[in-house]
């Protein structure tokens, strides 16, 4: 199971159990400030879709529909942490982060919106 929570003016992501070996990655630190958007998959039009579908798996596990790991997307590199993509949020990286989207399946739509809220109260 991915866990998300904040810490300072950071958001952290750890994965656990076939997550973490699937990904090759234990967890992720992305800074707040690093962020400029956070949308839900669903949401996003059918361009933005086709974007950020991984093209090319660089590390991590691709078996279906479950993306663990780091791709290539047509957005530059990302970070999928994800089982069902309709399911997922889209994190856009604004800064030198290794990677440009990180999608990460969430369960609750409270994430979500405590993340917006986060970065709404920068400015």
């Amino acid at each position: 199971m991915v866990q998300m929570y904040i810490k300072g003016e950071s958001l952290i992501i750890k994965l656990k159990d076939f997550e973490k070996v699937g990904a090759l990655k234990g967890s992720l630190e992305i800074p707040f400030n690093c962020i400029g958007k956070v949308a839900y998959f669903k949401d996003l039009d059918d361009t933005e879709k086709k974007q950020i579908h991984p093209k090319l798996r660089v590390g991590g596990t691709s078996i279906g529909e479950i993306l663990y790991g780091r791709f290539t997307t047509g957005l530059g590199l990302a970070f999928f942490a994800t089982k069902k993509l309709e399911r997922s949020i889209v994190m856009y990286i604004s800064c030198s982060f290794p990677y440009k989207i990180v999608v990460i399946e969430v369960s609750d739509s409270e994430t979500l919106s405590e993340l917006e809220n986060k970065l709404k109260s920068r400015f």
